[in-house]
């Protein structure tokens, strides 16, 4: 007998997952490798039975090395 599970793990929250631009396949999970419809970890779920071991959360995006990627990146030089 199989032991339900009670939680869900966010896809969107996770570093592997990815959106495609493939209308029969949206969205995809770069750890294990495939695309799919629904949340790779349904996938994950209904095929294996266990909870996805891949999980990994997103790094919070450094404040400081942002500001300076946008400033030195909204700067465009032209010579004539």
């Amino acid at each position: 007998m199989m032991k339900k599970i009670d939680y869900q793990i966010d896809c969107y929250a996770c570093q592997h997952f990815e959106i495609t631009w493939q209308a029969t396949h949206p969205r995809a999970c770069n750890a294990y490798g495939f695309k799919t419809r629904s949340l790779p970890s349904q996938v994950v779920l209904a095929t294996s039975g266990q909870p996805c071991l891949k999980f990994s959360p997103k790094r919070p995006l450094d404040t400081e090395t942002a500001a300076t990627q946008a400033s030195s990146s909204s700067s465009i030089n032209i010579k004539v």
